[in-house]
């Protein structure tokens, strides 16, 4: 395995371990490209293996943080928000942000939504997670991801069956990411349709839900891994055209994660 494989792979699980590895799949938002309402199932299109998808799909839209296909957040009303370190040194401060910002959720601005959700996340206030459980069917696409990431790392079992449907359903490409990068934090590590979610975005068309399903799949229950997997992860792992570069370095995220996944179970790779 070479440097450039292990580097990939230890951002991207890492960032699945804390239920953040969205920040790296997000997309464009479908609904800025004109998808049809959410309500029904989305279009995957004919499965096909990697090495048959055109390379204008594999090559579309570099990987960019979760911040840059999302609303910016409305500044504060009161100014701004107390940092970090001044909440930790004063917990009547701390437990009044997180309420200040638990009582935002029910706002009727989206993006007032969002930034609540974020600064929950980013508080840890884990009992927050029934509020931001409400969210996950959010009409905004920004807030249903936020809320789908945020259910993931504060490990939620109880949203585990939302998660779910979101991550089969919704029809914006960014959620569906965000929430199969959830599915396992939130309870779905040993479960058998997580495994047949993921099983069916491994041939995605989008090369972000499959980035998402590649990682995900590093954390799930290998016994629920059949031999059909194994095959589409073989392929994704020589043919998958997603690409990033940083500077003169050009890393594969989705090839590398499956190499790496695979060598991790004794499982060689053709075109070492």
């Amino acid at each position: 395995m070479s440097w450039k494989h292990g580097l990939t792979l230890g951002i991207i699980t890492g960032a699945v371990a804390g239920g953040l590895v969205t920040a790296l799949l997000l997309p464009r938002s479908q609904s800025q490209q004109g998808a049809p309402p959410r309500g029904q199932p989305a279009p995957r299109g004919p499965a096909r293996r990697p090495s048959e998808l055109p390379p204008e799909v594999v090559k579309a839209r570099p990987l960019q943080p979760s911040w840059a296909s999302a609303a910016p957040p409305k500044p504060r009303a009161g100014g701004r928000r107390p940092s970090m370190e001044a909440l930790e040194k004063d917990p009547a401060l701390f437990r009044k942000e997180v309420e200040a910002n638990a009582r935002s959720l029910a706002s009727s601005d989206a993006s007032v939504r969002l930034d609540s959700v974020r600064a929950l996340r980013r508080l840890r206030a884990k009992e927050e997670a029934p509020r931001v459980r409400a969210l996950l069917g959010d009409p905004n696409p920004a807030v249903r991801r936020a809320a789908a990431t945020t259910a993931g790392y504060f490990s939620d079992p109880e949203a585990f069956e939302e998660v779910l449907k979101l991550a089969r359903e919704d029809r914006d490409s960014s959620v569906r990411a965000a929430a199969i990068s959830s599915l396992i934090t939130t309870g779905g590590r040993k479960n058998e349709r997580t495994a047949a979610v993921l099983t069916e975005d491994l041939t995605s068309t989008d090369p972000h839900v499959r980035l998402a399903a590649v990682t995900a799949m590093n954390l799930l229950d290998w016994s629920l891994v059949g031999e059909k997997e194994k095959a589409v992860l073989k392929d994704l792992a020589v043919n998958d055209g997603l690409y990033q570069e940083m500077g003169d370095l050009r890393m594969y995220p989705v090839r590398d994660a499956a190499r790496t996944l695979l060598l991790a179970h004794g499982i060689q790779v053709g075109g070492e």
